[in-house]
């Protein structure tokens, strides 16, 4: 498959979590390192922003994505020689892609603490770290059952239940609103996070009232975020919640009928019981110390002032 056709793939998944399409977003950096014919270092590097700026564009609400541009955009100064700056691009996406793996083995293995034994378990939307994380605890006999939802409007709560049922996972479907209803059913909530700020985590649209109303019932809630989806505040305008086509949502709606379909919306890290990573489980205030103190690449600081520019 060809760049052009994996970002357009990129672009229009609305299905996958960020855990599966930044795979996408490395193949597609993994062919631009091998196909790119750009004659100096520093039309390589140039070629490489327009590239990394349009990866950004194609999901730009999820973390990793921008912690993946900055670990590229550093490993390419264009003070070096083109042969170099091109094998510490490719040794950049493949210590990413190692790594990527072994922070879900390892936030599995955190995940235990906060699951009970036999515990009834409510999630919400698609996220592959979340899929692992309930198969890795579900073969540590923590998970007796899972409640999860359709996830409207892409439906991409079917391709979770499918792949815990596939596990031979018990799994309790229903419409969304019904998941509020349940929620009393449960022992504990997770969901995944696709960013995570210093005041608060960006993922599925339904998840702030998810974690509200699991707050005000007293039963814990806790977003399952590998480290790579941290962020500083100063990254905010590198992320942006999009609107997207109301047919998604009613297919022949009537003329002039205004139909909201946002995919992703804010949740205050205060509302949650921690967040569970591969480097440990934070509590809401232990996060924002940490993440006060994170840094954007000069390269992605550039990105971000040239989009707040865009905006204004």
């Amino acid at each position: 498959m060809h760049m052009p056709q994996m970002l357009q793939r990129l672009r229009t998944d609305n299905v996958s979590g960020a855990t599966t399409l930044v795979e996408l977003a490395l193949d597609i950096l993994e062919a631009f390192a091998t196909q790119e014919a750009s004659q100096t270092p520093h039309e390589f590097v140039t070629a490489l922003d327009t590239l990394v700026d349009a990866v950004l564009a194609a999901q730009p609400s999820m973390a990793v994505m921008i912690n993946l541009a900055q670990q590229a955009l550093q490993a390419c100064p264009d003070a070096l020689p083109l042969t170099t700056v091109k094998q510490q691009l490719q040794q950049t996406l493949a210590a990413f892609r190692r790594d990527l793996r072994a922070s879900t083995e390892a936030l599995c293995q955190r995940a235990l603490a906060v699951l009970p034994p036999q515990s009834t378990v409510l999630t919400y939307s698609n996220s592959a770290t979340v899929i692992a994380a309930l198969r890795y605890a579900y073969d540590h006999g923590r998970i007796r059952r899972v409640l999860l939802s359709e996830s409207r409007p892409a439906y991409d709560g079917r391709p979770q239940a499918l792949a815990l049922l596939a596990y031979g996972m018990t799994v309790e479907y229903s419409i969304d609103m019904a998941l509020f209803e349940r929620l009393a059913e449960a022992d504990v909530v997770v969901v995944g996070a696709d960013a995570v700020f210093p005041e608060h985590l960006v993922n599925k649209l339904g998840t702030h009232a998810l974690a509200r109303l699991a707050r005000l019932q007293g039963i814990p809630c806790f977003s399952l975020c590998a480290a790579n989806k941290f962020l500083p505040m100063t990254a905010t305008a590198l992320l942006r919640i999009a609107e997207h086509p109301g047919q998604e949502v009613w297919p022949e709606a009537p003329d002039g009928l205004a139909i909201s379909n946002r995919y992703f919306d804010t949740t205050p890290l205060a509302l949650l019981s921690g967040i569970v990573s591969d480097q440990g489980i934070y509590t809401p205030e232990a996060l924002r110390l940490l993440l006060q103190h994170q840094e954007l690449s000069p390269a992605l600081q550039r990105l971000a002032s040239g989009r707040t520019a865009s905006n204004h």
